[in-house]
């Protein structure tokens, strides 16, 4: 998460797909969940190995998965799309000149007119480089995530239904999905990590999901929504889950960090001006996504310690 002035705004037709999820740069990345996964699962040491493995699935769910929802989400399909429905501009093609012109052909032809005018007509060749992208990006993601074993294959197929449900919700048009997104970045990321070393446990998937509900809250106050309550219940459930599955150290720990990044709260809380609320907004969410950073990593840690 970032400053106010850093969240992500509509992308305008023709902007190249960018190797990242949002927009802006945040601390909290796909990457770091995925690693806090990795850990759960107990699958690193000293070799290189799993480190490479770990490496290479950083760039599939931080870059190739971000490239994909940038594509898909964050660029704006909705309005060129609109204009087709209604769309009865276009000289018929010629490549079939004997087709009768009410045949199938004769349609085939106009439609194929109609929709290489309405290409030009309405920009929508700009969008070329983000359709070359998705051309490129869906293989590879296929391709990087079957190298890496079934697990994490299986991650990028539930991965890639996720982005086509939040397709269909938004209907092309480029806005903020917290809840999808949370997931997309958080949770899936981390379960890829844990699947990369071995079958994802019940603790390790309880704490992806209440993180993911800790950076929904996150994605919520960046877009000037109310989302304290969301920020803080994450965090919390995280340390209901460790005392549950007998690591009350970690528990406490997660739930002193959670206090710790609570402090600045009682500022978003002062009725006062939108300008203000937002700069203490970002101010909230630069210190308070440090401690969520540590909280991960030591929620993580401490279910390979309980043997979960």
């Amino acid at each position: 998460m970032a400053k106010i002035s850093d969240v992500e705004h509509p992308i305008s037709l023709g902007s190249p797909i960018r190797f990242q999820v949002w927009s802006r740069r945040g601390l909290v990345r796909p990457a770091w969940a995925t690693l806090c996964g990795a850990l759960a699962a107990g699958g690193l040491s000293g070799s290189v190995q799993p480190w490479l493995h770990l490496a290479l699935l950083a760039l599939l769910v931080d870059g190739i998965w971000g490239g994909l929802w940038s594509a898909l989400i964050v660029t704006d399909w909705a309005t060129p799309l609109r204009r087709w429905r209604d769309w009865q501009t276009g000289e018929p093609a010629h490549f079939l000149p004997y087709a009768a012109p009410d045949g199938p052909a004769g349609r085939l032809a106009r439609t194929w007119g109609q929709l290489r005018c309405w290409w030009y007509e309405t920009q929508f060749s700009t969008l070329e480089p983000t359709l070359s992208g998705l051309v490129l990006l869906l293989p590879l993601a296929l391709v990087m995530a079957g190298v890496l074993g079934a697990r994490p294959f299986m991650a990028t197929l539930v991965a890639l239904a996720l982005l086509q449900f939040a397709f269909l919700q938004t209907g092309g048009a480029p806005r903020p999905l917290p809840w999808m997104q949370a997931l997309f970045e958080i949770a899936l990321p981390w379960v890829a990590g844990h699947a990369l070393f071995g079958p994802p446990t019940a603790p390790s998937l309880l704490l992806a999901l209440a993180f993911s509900v800790t950076y929904a809250g996150g994605l919520r106050l960046a877009g000037g929504k109310s989302g304290l309550i969301h920020w803080n219940l994450g965090q919390v459930t995280a340390a209901v889950v460790l005392v549950l599955w007998h690591a009350p150290l970690a528990a406490g720990i997660t739930g002193l960090l959670c206090v710790v990044g609570a402090i600045p709260q009682p500022g978003l809380l002062d009725p006062a001006a939108e300008e203000i609320e937002a700069c203490a907004t970002h101010r909230f969410l630069r210190l308070a996504q440090f401690w969520l950073l540590v909280a991960m990593l030591v929620a993580a840690g401490s279910v390979v310690a309980t043997g979960g």
